[in-house]
């Protein structure tokens, strides 16, 4: 179901075809998503994917990254008739996460890159170069609670309400571009923070969280399905991002992996 809501994007008013960001937990969207989790007092949000096989574990070995699809629309009679949405990836709370019960979250988005023109990662080893998005290229990312960011102005938004017990399964998120991206993947990096209800210990927040989201397509290639599995797991192993500087630390060996045993 959509609703038509008007945003403004790089300046341009746009009208969008929102994806209601209303669900119960029977009705949790299927697919890619970050998965919370508390180690050692700090936030930890590890990639899942509870929708079709995509050639890596369902339950990703790793933390920090993961990746999902844009979903183009056209609509004519609107100024600006096309764009892109998608409300994956998402974020859940499983019920065993008992310490992020009565916290509310909050989502801070710092930086935003594209992988432009990317090599084909099934033809050989390819090694991640991210790059500044596009001059007047916006992301805009909202949550269920009428907050919401953009890669213009970055900054956090509210996320989720106080976390009920037995945790949550689908805590909505919307993200929305100008246009119909191709043969690029974007990058997002967010920082994970909760609240700290009276009584209660401060969590950390998360390191950084890259969310990739790369082009609608009818084939793999289109949707550039081997490089962004290629960039989820490279990321996971980068805490910080640097344009070119990316392909010289791995040519040095210099990029430290961080994967965590789950």
């Amino acid at each position: 179901m959509v609703r038509i809501s008007w945003r403004e994007i790089g300046g341009t008013l746009v009208a969008f075809a929102v994806l209601l960001l209303t669900c119960s937990p029977a009705s949790a969207h299927l697919g890619r998503r970050l998965r919370l989790n508390i180690e050692n007092g700090q936030i930890v949000a590890y990639g899942a994917n509870t929708g079709e096989p995509d050639g890596l574990p369902n339950e990703r070995p790793y933390a920090g990254a993961v990746h999902d699809h844009w979903k183009n629309y056209t609509i004519p009679a609107l100024p600006q008739p096309t764009f892109a949405q998608t409300f994956l990836p998402e974020f859940d709370v499983p019920a065993s996460v008992t310490g992020l019960v009565g916290r509310s979250l909050t989502l801070d988005l710092v930086g935003a890159w594209q992988w432009a023109n990317p090599v084909m990662a099934h033809h050989g080893h390819t090694t991640p170069t991210l790059t500044p998005l596009d001059l007047g290229e916006v992301i805009r990312v909202e949550g269920a609670l009428n907050t919401w960011t953009d890669t213009a102005q970055k900054g956090s938004f509210l996320l989720s309400e106080p976390l009920p017990a037995g945790g949550d399964p689908d805590v909505p998120i919307l993200y929305s571009i100008a246009g119909h991206p191709v043969n690029e993947i974007h990058v997002l990096k967010f920082i994970i923070s909760a609240s700290t209800p009276v009584g209660a210990q401060p969590l950390r927040p998360s390191a950084p969280v890259f969310v990739m989201i790369s082009p609608d397509g009818t084939t793999m290639e289109e949707k550039l399905h081997h490089e962004s599995l290629l960039l989820e797991e490279f990321m996971s192993n980068v805490p910080e991002p640097s344009g070119g500087c990316l392909m010289l630390l791995a040519a040095l060996g210099l990029v430290q992996r961080s994967r965590r045993p789950r």
